[in-house]
């Protein structure tokens, strides 16, 4: 009976190689996540950004328009939640514009 076994050096040998393959498959994937949140929190801080100054290069009559929180209310946040609520001194001021 000549059967050719593995030796346990050929075995170990092959188990690093494929966890050295996982573990550079896995950084891909973790990069690539990585990634998408990124560009999802940019874009969350572009719309947060827009809704305090309002939109870039938008012009009537030659004039930039001035829109958002700080054209309607005439100051800066004080935090996020001034961006929720109605600003007290407008009463017709519409959160959903």
């Amino acid at each position: 009976m000549n059967k050719r076994l593995f030796t346990l050096l050929e075995v170990l040998l092959v188990t690093v190689i494929l966890g050295l393959v996982a573990s550079a498959a896995l950084l891909v994937v973790d990069q690539s996540d990585d990634q998408m949140r990124l560009n999802e929190n940019k874009r969350r801080i572009e719309q947060i950004r827009r809704a305090i100054l309002g939109p870039d290069g938008v012009v009537i009559n030659g004039q930039p328009l001035l829109s958002g929180y700080l054209a309607d209310v005439g100051e800066m946040p004080k935090s996020i939640n001034n961006l929720l609520q109605q600003p007290t001194n407008i009463p017709t001021w519409n959160l959903s514009d």
